[in-house]
């Protein structure tokens, strides 16, 4: 059995390379980076990164951006990995903790867990807190919970069992992963994670967050520097009706019980920094396409 990690690369070859040399501290065996293109100059940045990379690397140079979820399976495609083999997806801007690997692949081979995540820190690495440590699906108002969000680590310890997971930093056997098809391509960025969560536990996979295994996150690390990014609203709203949508109704999500979150991710951008209107609008048409596309 070997462990293995697959990453997806968009306009963050800085940060992979110190996901790279985190990762190779931790033990994997090998990594498989995917990069979604960008620019000619990204592309020979990551292509350098891969060069000086400290564990075997599989690269998939593509020539367009598919999303992040089309590039997991791409890049999961390309490790080649047997049945019982362990496949990590771990984002770009993601280090991991030297014996967070040995932990989380100790949940799976111990049978606790099918699916399992690690405790997610982020902001100072002197005085980190949490992003995510657990998560749920409340399905009827179409919204994902992260717990223990802005906490301290003090009293984290143990697994816990969630039926969510964020798509940071997942860990399975590859049998799981061609069970569940993969990831959705549909959607290109956002809820993809949310979909595979409940698609898992539907099908009696048990999903689980190890508090024991860190890592840190750069939150937004590889997305725009100027506040979230006009996409990041178009997919977010759109995705969530796409996704939200089966399990209630589009109408429910819209003016429902899922009323008070449409209005929270219509209203964010006039918080933004810069470009609000942009995003606004950029929002809007995001709501507008999921919800004639859930019909």
């Amino acid at each position: 059995m070997k462990v293995q990690a697959v990453v997806v690369n968009y306009q963050s070859s800085d940060y992979v390379r110190a996901c790279l040399n985190s990762l190779a501290l931790a033990g994997i065996d090998r990594v498989s980076v995917v990069d979604n293109y960008s620019t000619a100059h990204e592309r020979l940045a990551i292509e350098e990164v891969i060069r000086q990379s400290p564990i075997e690397a599989a690269f998939t140079p593509l020539e367009e951006n598919i999303g992040f979820g089309a590039g997991v399976n791409r890049g999961f495609a390309a490790l080649g990995s047997t049945p019982e083999d362990l496949v990590w997806i771990v984002n770009p801007d993601a280090e991991v903790n030297s014996d967070a690997l040995s932990s989380l692949a100790g949940r799976i081979v111990d049978g606790d867990a099918d699916i399992v995540s690690p405790l997610i820190l982020t902001g100072s690495r002197a005085q980190p807190v949490v992003w995510f440590g657990g998560g749920s699906i409340i399905e009827s108002e179409g919204r994902t919970k992260h717990v223990h969000f802005g906490e301290r680590l003090d009293g984290l310890t143990g697994l816990t069992p969630a039926d969510f997971l964020t798509g940071a930093a997942p860990m399975m056997r590859s049998r799981v992963f061609d069970q569940m098809g993969g990831f959705r391509e549909d959607l290109f960025l956002y809820w993809e994670d949310a979909d595979f969560s409940r698609r898992a536990a539907a099908a009696g996979l048990r999903l689980a967050v190890d508090l024991d295994a860190h890592i840190w996150h750069a939150v937004g690390g590889s997305g725009d520097r100027s506040g979230k990014s006009a996409v990041y609203y178009y997919h977010m709203q759109r995705n969530r009706m796409l996704v939200a949508a089966p399990w209630t109704s589009r109408w429910n999500l819209l003016l429902g019980r899922g009323l008070k979150e449409t209005l929270k991710l219509s209203l964010r951008p006039l918080k933004e920094p810069q470009a609000r209107l942009v995003k606004l609008k950029s929002g809007f048409r995001g709501l507008r396409d999921g919800f004639r596309r859930s019909r």
